[in-house]
């Protein structure tokens, strides 16, 4: 998708009232931000392929080589809260709107879509740590070398 495809599906989404958009239709905004979270997931995964010792440790040559993925993963970490919150609140303004819904009758839409924001929430709120010890582990591996290696 190009960028002025997108631009304007944004904007499309931002300037029209939900009610007005088709049910069956996508947006170009929408699509690209499933299309964006898959491939964050996808590149986690490569990251856990490449750096397999099974394989060799293939992506790994220098201990430099393990700082600067520590230092992206640190940015990739601190940039969670906000999608979390905004994915929270997003459901909830939905639900308060009458457009989020259950696909089982035993399940209530407000307490679902409630315990989705509380889950939310608590990721975000777990992430301080984990962004801790990535910056402590950075703090170490910024000062490795390759010493010793041909």
């Amino acid at each position: 998708m190009d960028d002025r495809a997108f631009r304007e599906g944004l904007d499309r989404h931002l300037t029209t009232e939900p009610e007005e958009i088709p049910l069956d239709e996508e947006s170009p905004a929408v699509i690209e931000a499933r299309e964006t979270a898959e491939a964050a997931a996808e590149a986690i995964r490569t990251l856990c392929h490449l750096t397999l010792p099974a394989n060799g440790y293939p992506g790994l040559e220098f201990p430099s080589d393990v700082d600067v993925i520590v230092a992206h993963l640190e940015t990739m970490v601190q940039r969670l809260p906000q999608l979390c919150q905004q994915l929270g609140g997003w459901l909830v303004r939905e639900r308060e709107a009458g457009r989020a819904g259950v696909d089982a009758p035993h399940l209530d839409a407000g307490l679902t879509v409630a315990r989705a924001r509380v889950c939310l929430k608590s990721a975000a709120d777990a992430v301080p740590a984990v962004e801790r010890q990535l910056h402590w582990a950075r703090n170490a591996t910024t000062h490795l070398t390759g010493e010793g290696r041909p």
